[in-house]
């Protein structure tokens, strides 16, 4: 059930968005992804974790992953021809072995939603290149306009260069991922959508680029570059339909995210408006955690807050964003699920704009390696638990918290 947003006071959000993080042009020599095979090839790797920013000069030795994607293009790309010319031999393709999962579990009883569970290991299918289907398209950073900062986007600070991907399977939204996807490794998925409900899939690339650098594959709202949206409302219909996309190339064999992708860990994540459509998608069964940037309902929905069953953080720009009152009402009401409320008095735009996605980046990444990877550290959910946690004794935050430690 959709919750219809009217009036004038919400055109202020509506106005404000519009000013909101995107991404801008970058030079080549600073693209991370230019010219990257779109299936995870190519000559690029995981970059080493050593927190300094990636660049092609920079890129290191193709590693096992690397190679394994390339040989896995070259095949599925032969096996196709085969088909095509009517030849013999076109076997297919045999995807990697299925990943080992993590495990980790949280501290003190604390809930931490993603502590990877071990999982039975599948036999691999192999792909029938009659069931292939069209390459996603790789997105180059300097074809990506309309930002409120002009400056190129520089490259992500995490292990793994992320490249941006216009997949023909799901044709209205945009892919941030690693590049290579690693054989011995399951992805969490994180779905997300924009302020002001634009459909504009690189509205956010700053932001997005920055924490697919971790280790997460994103699937965002709208088209790369694209234009257009929706009244303010809680239509979480694009976030689902994102969730069921990747499930299902989870399991087929052709995809390059066969058995890559931890499907029983996904985050739904928005700005805004974008925070409005996660809620409205948060009682998916299928959520690890939801994230609500710069936003709250208009009007208490006990629907939505009784449909919440998984952690919940809400991350605003203080007193002087529009969101501010609402994410207020929201925090109040919500005593079912574990709630983190941080604000930084930064505004409704946030740090999106900035370079790597600024403060609020991180603050996303830290809050998403503790409940999908279940990572429990200083600089993940020591970020969150605890009454000197790290938000809580930094001076620009003011943090409040409901069942968390």
């Amino acid at each position: 059930m959709q919750t219809k947003i009217i009036g004038p006071k919400h055109a202020a959000i509506a106005l404000v968005v519009a000013v909101c993080a995107c991404s801008s042009a970058a030079p080549a020599s600073e693209m991370q992804s230019n010219g990257a095979a779109a299936n995870g090839g190519g000559s690029g790797a995981p970059q080493p974790s050593t927190g300094a920013p990636q660049s092609a000069a920079s890129t290191p030795p193709m590693s096992r992953g690397a190679a394994t994607e390339v040989a896995r293009a070259t095949t599925q790309a032969a096996g196709a021809q085969a088909v095509a010319t009517g030849g013999a031999g076109a076997a297919g393709v045999t995807a990697a072995s299925p990943d080992k999962s993590m495990a980790a579990a949280g501290a003190g009883g604390t809930p931490v939603a993603g502590s990877l569970a071990a999982t039975t290991e599948r036999p691999s299918v192999a792909c029938n290149p009659a069931d292939m289907l069209a390459e996603a398209e790789n997105v180059p950073l300097d074809s990506i306009s309309g930002s409120s900062n002009p400056a190129p986007i520089v490259p992500a600070n995490g292990p793994f260069m992320p490249v941006v991907e216009h997949d023909p399977g799901l044709d209205t939204h945009t892919v941030y991922r690693p590049m290579v996807l690693e054989e011995e490794k399951k992805y969490p998925i994180v779905v997300w959508a924009n302020g002001g409900c634009v459909k504009n899939g690189t509205m956010f690339a700053r932001f997005l680029l920055e924490i697919a650098s971790h280790g997460f594959v994103i699937v965002a709202d709208g088209k790369p570059n694209g234009s257009g949206g929706g009244s303010l409302n809680t239509d979480g219909g694009p976030q689902t339909a994102a969730m069921d996309w990747m499930v299902a190339e989870n399991e087929r064999p052709c995809s390059k995210y066969y058995h890559k992708l931890e499907t029983t860990k996904i985050a739904a994540m928005g700005q805004s408006c974008g925070g409005l459509m996660t809620l409205g998608a948060s009682s998916d069964q299928r959520l690890t955690t939801v994230m609500i940037w710069n936003s709250g309902l208009f009007e208490r929905d006990e629907k939505i807050y009784s449909g919440l069953h998984t952690p919940v953080a809400y991350i605003i720009g203080g007193p002087d964003d529009v969101a501010y009152p609402q994410a207020e009402d929201d925090y109040a009401a919500i005593n079912n699920v574990p709630i983190f409320y941080g604000n930084n008095p930064v505004g409704h735009t946030g740090t999106y704009a900035q370079d790597n996605g600024g403060e609020f980046a991180q603050v996303g990444i830290a809050w998403l390696k503790w409940q999908l990877y279940g990572e429990m550290s200083a600089t993940t959910s020591g970020m969150f638990l605890g009454a000197d946690c790290g938000l809580c004794t930094d001076s620009k935050w003011t943090v409040q918290k409901k069942m968390l430690q």
